[in-house]
């Protein structure tokens, strides 16, 4: 289904969480968005290239694992984990502190 973001058409947008596989942490999301007449990459590309990043990103990766999700899981003004016994993304709105 294509998306339309101003003038542009959007073919997918997919994104990919690196996380610690002993607490759920999200330690880096991946972002990939393919515009109309792109090619989509496969899901083992997106998650090699987001091991990179993690990686470059000084990251520990003998206890990091992968998990393809949904752009839309992940929305602004919320912390994300990965629910080790399921696999699914866990959401939890930020509270707002009073000065």
């Amino acid at each position: 289904m294509l998306q339309l973001i101003g003038d542009v058409e959007l073919e997918s947008d997919q994104a990919c969480a690196v996380y610690d596989a002993n607490t759920g942490r999200i330690e880096h999301v991946h972002r990939v968005i393919t515009l109309k007449g792109g090619t989509n990459p496969e899901p083992r590309e997106i998650e090699a290239r987001a091991m990179e990043f993690a990686v470059q990103n000084a990251k520990k990766t003998s206890r990091l694992k992968t998990l393809l999700v949904s752009s839309e899981q992940l929305r602004p003004g919320t912390i994300h984990k990965v629910d080790l016994k399921t696999g699914a993304i866990i959401s939890q709105r930020l509270k707002h502190q009073r000065k």
